[in-house]
C-alpha cells in the first residue's frame, strides 16, 4: 500500500512538470497553464484563454467562426473560398468607437451609419458628403432609375414647421440650377424670386422690376417667343419706342406686322410709326375690311338742320363763290389738311350728312321757286 501511493505521488508530480514546461522549437514559445485555462503561443505570459503573439495563418477553403459554427446560429465567420473573401454574420455586424456606433450591417441587407438599428436600405443620422461629380440612386442602363423620392421634402423647416426643398439657399452653386429634359411638372404653385407664391406662376424681384427676357437686340427684348416654320409670335418691349407689344412676324420680313398695347392704351396694327400716330388709341398701316362698322358720336347728330324752322342757309351765290375761290365746300377741309392731318371718320360723316341737309333744302327752296314761276307762265298763257 505504501509503495502504491509513492508511486502515485511520483505520477502525478511528472504530470505536473509535463503540463507546466515550455516548448522552445526554432526560437518560438507555447505556454499551456493548466491552472488559469489560458493558452499562449509566442508567449510565456498568456492574458487570454487564447494569446497569440504574431500572426495568425488559416489557409483557405477554412474559416474562422465565433459564436456557432454553422450557418444556423448566431455567428462571425471570415473565410477565404481561394479566389475571394468574405465575412459571414447573423444577426447583425456592429462597428464602434469605444461605445458609440459607427456602422451596423444587418441580415435583412440593411447599413446604418450612426444608426444601431437602421430601418432603410442606407439609414445615415447625421450629414452626407458625396465628393463625386456625380450622385446617383441606382441606374439602369447608365440612367438613374426610380421615379420619386419617399419623402414630401428633403429640408423640413423647424421655424415655420413646414416642409421645403431648398436649393442653393446662400448662392453656393456658381452656375445656379439646371433642368435639362424636355419637361418641368409642378402641381401647385411656382415661385420665381418669392418663397410664397399665391398663383400658378409668380415672378417677383425686389429692387429691380420683374420680367422675363428672351432675345437681345439693341433696344428690344422679345420676352416670349414662339417660332413656326415660317412665322413667328412675339411678346416683349421696345425700349426705344416706348411701347410694349405682341407682335406676329414673318420669319423671312422681319419688320412687325402686329402691335398691341402700346404705352397709353394704344392699339397699333401693321408697321405703324408710333412717331405719327401719337394722341390715337388705334392705328391701322394699310387696308382694312369689315362686315360691319359702327360709330357712335358723342356730338348732336345733324337733324338740327330740317328741325330748325329758320336755319340759315348760305345764300347760293356766297356759295358759289366760296367754292369758286377755296376749291370745297365751307367746314369741309381742304385736299392739303386731308394730307397732313387725314379724316376724322366721325366728323366727315356727321359734316357730310350736314351737306346733304343743307343740299336738300336748297333743293326745296329752289322747287318753290320753279313751282312759283310756273303759275306765272301760266297765267301769262292764258
Amino acid at each position: 500500500m505504501r509503495q502504491l501511493f509513492i508511486i502515485l505521488v511520483y505520477f502525478s508530480f511528472n504530470v505536473y512538470c509535463l503540463t507546466a514546461q515550455q516548448w522552445v522549437p526554432s526560437g518560438a514559445s507555447m505556454t499551456i497553464n493548466p491552472t488559469q485555462t489560458k493558452v499562449g503561443i509566442g508567449t510565456t505570459s498568456p492574458k487570454t484563454n487564447l494569446h497569440v503573439e504574431g500572426n495568425v495563418y488559416i489557409p483557405m477553403q477554412s474559416s474562422y467562426w465565433i459564436g456557432a459554427t454553422s450557418d444556423a446560429g448566431n455567428r462571425l465567420r471570415m473565410h477565404h473560398t481561394g479566389s475571394g473573401a468574405f465575412i459571414d454574420y447573423y444577426p447583425s455586424l456592429t462597428f464602434r468607437a469605444g461605445t458609440s456606433t459607427i456602422m451596423t450591417l444587418t441580415s435583412d441587407l440593411k447599413v446604418g451609419l450612426g444608426v444601431s438599428s437602421p430601418t432603410e436600405k442606407l439609414d445615415i443620422n447625421g450629414s452626407l458628403k458625396v465628393r463625386g461629380v456625380d450622385f446617383v440612386l441606382g441606374t439602369e442602363s447608365g440612367r438613374p432609375q426610380g421615379s420619386k423620392l419617399r419623402n414630401r421634402a428633403l429640408v423640413h423647416s423647424g421655424v415655420e414647421n413646414k416642409d421645403e426643398l431648398v436649393v442653393n439657399f446662400d448662392g453656393d452653386f456658381e452656375d445656379g440650377v439646371r433642368v435639362q429634359g424636355p419637361k418641368l411638372g409642378v402641381q401647385g404653385y411656382l415661385g420665381i424670386a418669392t418663397m410664397s407664391p399665391t398663383s400658378a406662376l409668380q415672378i417677383n424681384a425686389e429692387g429691380d422690376p420683374s420680367y422675363i427676357e428672351g432675345q437681345n437686340d439693341v433696344n428690344k427684348r422679345h420676352g416670349i417667343q414662339i417660332w413656326g416654320l415660317d412665322q413667328a409670335l412675339l411678346m416683349g418691349v421696345n425700349t426705344e419706342k416706348r411701347i410694349s407689344y405682341l407682335q406676329s412676324v414673318d420669319v423671312w420680313n422681319w419688320p412687325s406686322n402686329l402691335v398691341l398695347n402700346q404705352r397709353g392704351g394704344c392699339v397699333n396694327i401693321g408697321n405703324v410709326d408710333v412717331n405719327q400716330t401719337a394722341g390715337y388709341i388705334f392705328a391701322v398701316a394699310g387696308n382694312m375690311i369689315a362686315e360691319r362698322y359702327v360709330c357712335k358720336l358723342k356730338a348732336n347728330w345733324p337733324d338740327y338742320v330740317f328741325s330748325a324752322n329758320n336755319y340759315s342757309l348760305m345764300p347760293l351765290k356766297d356759295l358759289e363763290n366760296y367754292v369758286r375761290e377755296n376749291k370745297h365746300l365751307p367746314e369741309i377741309p381742304s385736299e392739303q389738311e386731308v394730307q397732313k392731318n387725314g379724316i376724322d371718320m366721325a366728323e366727315m360723316t356727321t359734316l357730310l350728312l350736314k351737306k346733304v341737309e343743307e343740299l336738300t333744302l336748297y333743293i326745296i327752296e329752289q322747287n318753290k321757286e320753279i313751282e312759283s314761276l310756273k303759275c306765272v307762265v301760266d297765267k301769262l298763257k292764258n
